[in-house]
């Protein structure tokens, strides 16, 4: 084969836009006995770092079932900040017609140095059907653009 060419000039520094990452957790079983929307599990409260932060959102569920209730009863599970929509998607699932293993990703482009609390919120549906939530993890990474 031919010679070597000449050596590139050297390059610069990579600079990371990564700021943090949050994470909750639970392994074991999660009940949303509710009568209205309430938080199981949130990543703590936080103010972002910059007006220029944006967030990734993972969350996987193992299982996201009816616990209790009889014949059509369903159970509820919104996936939002604190009671907020993040990205103009409504995350919103019922015992009935979404049960089962989740994997869910929430691009937060919203700006601003607001306080998030990423999480999940459960509470009970159509003839007091409750919905529980088994083996749940959020992980919140934070980036920013200006980088």
């Amino acid at each position: 084969g031919g010679s070597t060419g000449a050596q590139g000039s050297a390059g610069t520094l990579a600079t990371s836009g990564f700021k943090k990452v949050r994470t909750a957790e639970n392994t074991g079983t999660i009940s949303g006995n509710y009568g209205s929307y309430s938080n199981v599990l949130n990543i703590s409260s936080f103010t972002p770092n910059s007006t220029n932060s944006v967030f990734l959102i993972v969350i996987t569920i193992g299982n996201f079932y009816r616990s209790s209730g009889s014949g059509s009863a369903w159970g509820r599970m919104l996936i939002n900040d604190n009671g907020t929509q993040v990205d103009g998607v409504e995350h919103y699932f019922q015992t009935n017609t979404d049960s089962g293993s989740k994997n869910i990703t929430i691009i937060d482009t919203r700006g601003g140095t607001g306080a998030r609390n990423y999480g999940i919120q459960l509470m009970r549906g159509n003839n007091n059907g409750v919905p529980s939530i088994q083996n749940i993890r959020i992980m919140c990474i934070e980036l920013d653009t200006s980088i």
